[in-house]
């Protein structure tokens, strides 16, 4: 949780949800094909205010763009810490820079928005059936940070609520944040989507990322 035996001002810290939550790959794509779990990055700031963002790492909506066989992947297939911008609560230019930050982190190539199996795909790393399960990570992060405020770790009432989003994590943001603005109490509320504006260009791949189990 989000208290200060946990989290110290200004620095980042993985959080791993488990449940349902999971990257499109199992395994990383390195010697021993490690487990590759999901996981969400946090930085505690100020209690009154809050910034979730979206992270962007493009999208796998075909066998081609999601192989680990292949040269030109699509997406990004782990998490990775956020750093530099926003992030960075080191520069006084920043105006995020007190906020607390909850990023969305991105593996699962669907767009923040997936719930599939992809017996379409070719098997990852591990030798299993590729999953898409982007929503059940959003779910799990919008979950954890409702707890935060419902703990008392954020204020009852937060004065300032921003959601942001980048490429992906653009089209993730404009997905989700009508819903996630519901999921806690605010003052003031703004979104912030960086990069994309349309998903012309993923049509012929798209509706397969949702799947019949969404």
């Amino acid at each position: 949780d989000l208290d200060s035996t946990t989290f110290q001002i200004g620095e980042s810290v993985q959080v791993y949800p488990g449940g349902k939550t999971r990257c499109i790959w199992s395994a990383k794509k390195t010697a021993g094909t490690p487990p590759n779990p999901y996981w969400f990055q946090v930085s505690r700031g100020s209690e009154e205010m809050l910034l979730v963002h979206w992270q962007g790492g493009g999208a796998c909506a075909t066998r081609q763009d999601s192989s680990p066989n292949s040269s030109a992947q699509g997406c990004y297939t782990s998490p990775f810490i956020e750093s530099q911008g926003v992030f960075d609560t080191t520069d006084s230019r920043n105006p995020f820079r007190d906020y607390t930050q909850v990023t969305v982190t991105y593996c699962s190539g669907d767009l923040h928005m997936g719930n599939a199996t992809r017996n379409d795909f070719d098997l990852d790393p591990a030798g299993q059936v590729m999953q898409q399960r982007g929503a059940y990570n959003v779910l799990a992060v919008l979950s954890w940070v409702q707890r935060q405020q419902s703990k008392g770790y954020l204020a009852p009432t937060l004065s300032k609520l921003v959601f942001s989003g980048c490429s992906a994590g653009s089209l993730g943001v404009q997905a989700w944040a009508f819903e996630a603005k519901t999921w806690l109490k605010w003052k003031e509320v703004g979104v912030i989507a960086d990069s994309f504006l349309f998903v012309n260009s993923l049509e012929p791949g798209i509706s397969a990322i949702f799947g019949p189990e969404n």
